[in-house]
């Protein structure tokens, strides 16, 4: 083998453990970077990864949990509040084990115990995420949101009671009826009387309404969108309304 030949040979060995130690190094890095990385951080992502899947009321909800404290509202003067999952932001996804899980599902509940079990199913499914995402997955081994000391600290959700009775419904109709406010004495008979959710009739637009065929179009979180019928007392609760805007 001729010289020349050798120190070819030795470059391209020198290069290729140059190279090996340059990935090696980049490797690092990035896992280094991986596990630095706070659910807060990642917390938009997911949301802007799986917003498609969610109807307008999730979708805010889901944007929301991380609200912090102290910060100018959207509307009036009022502050806001930090949201369910605020108190998790800065804590680094390789540290969230099931045990920190418990202490934020203790305190959470002892604030606001319904909303606190949304925000601990939204939690769980954004780990679920975290495991199945290719820069994650190898930080979210388990689900830390998968506690059952968590869910038994967040209690069950109560079967609710205070639904109107048919004996309390010509009071009822008679009171919403002399709301001065058209829109809202609507709003709330059209609820009862429709079946809808809150917020799908709350969002509402005149070209969701098709007085000729009968008919409302309505967004639903579940399945996108929902046409449902319109009696003719609802019709004539919209009909009479101003037509101000959409």
């Amino acid at each position: 083998m001729t010289r020349a030949k050798l120190k070819a040979d030795d470059a391209e060995a020198r290069a290729h453990a140059l190279q090996a130690k340059a990935d090696a190094k980049a490797a690092r890095e990035k896992q280094l970077a991986r596990e630095l990385v706070t659910i807060g951080k990642v917390w938009p992502e997911y949301v802007q990864d799986r917003k498609l899947k969610w109807g307008a009321h999730s979708l805010c909800k889901h944007e929301r949990a991380m609200q912090k404290a102290g910060q100018p509202q959207k509307r009036g003067k009022e502050l806001t509040v930090a949201d369910e999952l605020e108190s998790l932001a800065d804590v680094r996804l390789a540290d969230l084990t099931p045990e920190r899980v418990d202490e934020w599902a203790k305190a959470e509940t002892l604030i606001r115990e319904v909303s606190a079990r949304l925000a601990f199913k939204m939690l769980r499914a954004f780990l679920n995420w975290c495991g199945r995402h290719q820069n994650y997955k190898l930080i979210v081994t388990s689900n830390a949101a998968a506690s059952s000391k968590a869910r038994e600290l967040l209690g069950k959700a109560k079967v609710k009671d205070d639904a109107l009775q048919k004996e309390q419904l010509p009071v009822w109709f008679s009171a919403v009826q002399q709301i001065q406010n058209p829109v809202i004495s609507a709003y709330l008979q059209a609820l009862l009387l429709v079946g809808s959710r809150r917020e799908e009739l709350a969002s509402l637009r005149w070209e969701n309404v098709d007085f000729k065929w009968k008919s409302i179009t309505v967004q639903d979180k579940v399945s996108g969108l929902r046409v449902i019928p319109l009696t003719p007392y609802v019709a004539h609760l919209l009909a009479v309304l101003p037509r101000r805007n959409e």
